[in-house]
């Protein structure tokens, strides 16, 4: 979850975006494009994660996964991953 808060805001600096509540998927999209370049993934050994994977798991933690779907699994491993970018 800090993760990604951390990740959105990068994708805020990145993109210039100054909106307060509109925007955040957009911005924690471009945060993570950023951290996960040149790839655009993340690997663990259980599984690939691609942005779309991520953004979707963020608003599983985030909103009580109350409908989990095929990614909402907690993969310790992805959670530990350093994500400052890597340009």
């Amino acid at each position: 979850m800090l993760a990604a808060e951390a990740a959105e805001a990068h994708g805020r600096c990145l993109t210039g975006d100054r909106r307060d509540r509109d925007g955040s998927t957009d911005r924690l999209k471009a945060g993570l494009r950023a951290a996960m370049a040149p790839q655009h993934a993340f690997t663990t050994p259980s599984r690939r994660y691609d942005v779309d994977d991520c953004v979707a798991l963020r608003h599983f933690t985030t909103h009580g996964g109350t409908t989990p779907g095929t990614t909402d699994v907690l993969d310790g491993a992805l959670l530990s991953l350093d994500l400052r970018s890597k340009k």
